[in-house]
This record gives structure tokens, C-alpha cells and sequence, in this order.
């Protein structure tokens, strides 16, 4: 048996959707771009911060410090703007660390409904079967459609824009 929330993280995101991520990273004050500003200095996890100070050329510093966190997220954000390619900039650790801490702490209802419904395998990608089986447990944890559509714009759910994640009332992926 397993969560739905298992299954979310086991995604590897695609290039297609690092390109998406990436783009809206790019944009001051998309969602993306101030969840990664706000929740990135809050990751707490020494070993993590010791490979992305490496990672980003950050030394002179503890692993962890607060001052190098907000130095390797300077660089990390700095590359995403200057990269002709900035999905091939290495921020993915950070950023699914950083969409992590921003479901528990801000989208509590998502979190629960991620960490307690169990996965039902069905028909498709794993990424439409993860939309039907949010879609199905929305009313039953309680959470906010704009809640379970921001799953998507965060995470690399690999939809194809004729399967982008809609909430409709008859439940069925659109």
C-alpha cells in the first residue's frame, strides 16, 4: 500500500517540466519564484545544504549557516535568470525541498490529504492517476480547489496541456 504523496514524490520531473518550473522561476513574484525565496532558507538539513554549498561554489561557511543558504539561493536564482537554458541549472534538489515545506507548513489540508489517502492505480500516467485520486478526496479532507491546483503549478506533474489539472465537479481529468 501506498500514499498518494509517495507517488508525488517518486515523479521524476521531465525535461518538459523543468522548463515550466524554470520559466516561471524566471518571473518575480510567481508562485514558484517566492515559494523558492521563502521557503529555501528554512531547510534546516546540514548534509542537503553541504552539496548545494558545493554545488554553488559557496565556501567560507558552515554547512547550513543561514548566511550561506541565502548565498547559495542568490547564485541558484541568479543562474536561473542568466542560463539561456535554465532548466539545466542544477535547483531541483532545492526546489522540491522548498515545495515540500511549502505544503506542510501553508496548504495543511493538501498535506494531510497527500499523507492519508492511499494510492489507487488506474488507467494512464502515473501523474493522471495522482489528479483523479486528489480530485476524488478533495471534499474529504476539506481542501480548497486553488489548493490542489497549485500541486500542479509546483510540482512536475508531467500533464500534457490537453490534460492540465482542472478541478471540475464531475471529477474527471481535463
Amino acid at each position: 500500500m501506498s500514499y498518494v504523496g509517495e507517488k508525488v514524490q517518486s515523479i521524476a520531473f521531465s525535461e518538459a517540466e523543468k522548463k515550466r518550473l524554470s520559466e516561471a522561476l524566471r518571473t518575480p513574484n510567481s508562485l514558484q519564484e517566492q515559494v523558492f525565496r521563502e521557503k529555501a532558507t528554512g531547510i534546516s538539513d546540514p548534509r542537503f545544504w553541504r552539496s548545494e554549498q558545493k554545488r554553488f561554489l559557496v565556501t567560507g561557511f558552515r554547512d547550513g549557516n543561514v548566511k550561506a543558504r541565502e548565498f547559495v539561493l542568490k547564485r541558484a536564482i541568479e543562474a536561473i535568470r542568466r542560463e539561456p537554458d535554465p532548466w539545466r541549472v542544477p535547483i531541483w534538489g532545492i526546489y522540491r525541498q522548498c515545495v515540500y515545506r511549502y505544503m506542510t507548513e501553508d496548504l495543511v489540508a493538501l498535506n494531510q490529504l497527500l499523507l492519508r489517502e492511499v494510492f489507487e492505480d488506474s488507467n494512464g500516467t502515473l501523474s493522471e492517476q495522482i489528479v483523479r485520486c486528489v480530485k476524488k478526496a478533495l471534499p474529504i479532507y476539506s481542501v480548497a480547489p486553488e489548493d490542489a491546483t497549485q500541486l500542479y503549478e509546483l510540482w512536475g506533474l508531467n500533464l500534457t496541456p490537453s490534460q492540465h489539472f482542472s478541478l471540475t465537479p464531475s471529477g474527471n481529468l481535463n
